[in-house]
């Protein structure tokens, strides 16, 4: 049973909405991933459905929950996104590289040839400049022309991958890195609660004593 303030449950059950969130100030706070918001709600209500609200009324509870979601969150957040990041333990060296070469060639030609064929029934006569002499002639000219462009192109490419050091330390560090971030939240708000669990009995150390004047004092666990 309470004996300041309500419970956490009472607080929901008295709520005149539906919406369990929304009564206790967890339907709006920004998170990481809309569809994990119920899950991690059900959780902050089942550690702390039996501990009484730090707060005179349920309203002021539930703005006092709302702010401080708000305010925790978004580095809450980027715990939850790292979280989510698979790491290999004995992935320590991840090296690429990659590299591309060019050559282009070029080749240019060009000859040209002249010939002539003479036949002639008087062999020892001296041909003339223009052969008019000869029995018959035959003249012949040609050239050719050659151009050629060659372009040669690679790609390189080397990895290396491995892990350097321990491979027993390595996994040990990755284990120690380990947050359990649902619970990172939850005692975030251990604040918002009174925290005090009473057994139900009067305890007294005396009347006149310097801390408890009147005698009673709540039992802490």
């Amino acid at each position: 049973m309470p004996n300041f303030t309500m419970t956490l449950q009472q607080v929901i059950d008295d709520a005149k909405t539906e919406d369990r969130y929304k009564c206790i100030g967890l339907d709006q706070y920004p998170i990481f991933d809309s569809d994990y918001r119920e899950a991690l709600n059900e959780k902050i209500i089942a550690h702390y459905n039996e501990q009484e609200i730090g707060h005179e009324t349920d309203s002021m509870f539930r703005y006092a929950m709302a702010r401080k979601m708000n305010e925790i969150m978004p580095l809450i957040n980027q715990h939850y996104k790292a979280s989510q990041i698979e790491i290999d333990p004995l992935l320590t060296v991840n090296i690429r590289s990659v590299g591309e070469s060019t050559d282009n060639s070029e080749t240019e030609s060009s000859t040209t040839s002249d010939g002539r064929v003479v036949a002639s029934n008087t062999p020892q006569v001296r041909l003339a400049g223009n052969a008019d002499y000869a029995t018959n002639a035959q003249d012949s000219k040609s050239t050719t022309d050659a151009d050629g462009t060659a372009t040669n192109t690679s790609n390189n490419e080397n990895s290396t991958t491995g892990y350097q050091g321990n491979p027993a330390e390595l996994v040990l560090m990755l284990r120690q890195s380990f947050v359990n971030v649902d619970m990172m939240v939850i005692d975030s708000l251990s604040e918002l609660f009174m925290m005090i669990w009473d057994s139900g009995q009067e305890h007294t150390r005396g009347y006149g004593n310097d801390y408890y004047p009147y005698g009673f004092f709540p039992v802490r666990w």
